[in-house]
C-alpha cells in the first residue's frame, strides 16, 4: 500500500482491498493507544528517528506491564 502514495492515479484492486481489511482489523486489536498515566512510576519512553529531511517522535509508556502507544509526531 505504501506503493500507491506514489502513484498518480489510484487503483483499488482486490489484493488493495484485502490489505485495506487486513489493517483496519489491526488497529482494532491490542495493543491499542493508551493514554498518559501520570500517577503511575513507570517513565514516559520518547523514541526519535531523524535524517537529513525528516524527523518522527513516539511516545509510550509502560503500562499494566505492556508498552503502550501514546502518540506520534513527524514532520518533512
Amino acid at each position: 500500500m505504501n506503493e500507491m502514495k506514489k502513484a498518480t492515479k489510484l487503483v483499488w484492486t482486490k489484493e488493495v482491498e484485502e490489505k485495506f481489511e487486513r489493517l483496519k482489523k489491526k488497529f482494532s486489536e491490542e495493543p491499542v493507544r493508551g493514554y498518559p498515566d501520570y500517577q503511575s512510576d513507570e517513565p514516559f519512553v520518547l523514541d526519535t528517528d531523524f535524517s537529513g529531511t525528516n524527523l518522527a517522535a513516539i511516545l509510550s509508556q509502560k503500562q499494566s506491564g505492556l508498552e503502550k502507544f501514546l502518540g506520534a509526531a513527524a514532520r518533512k
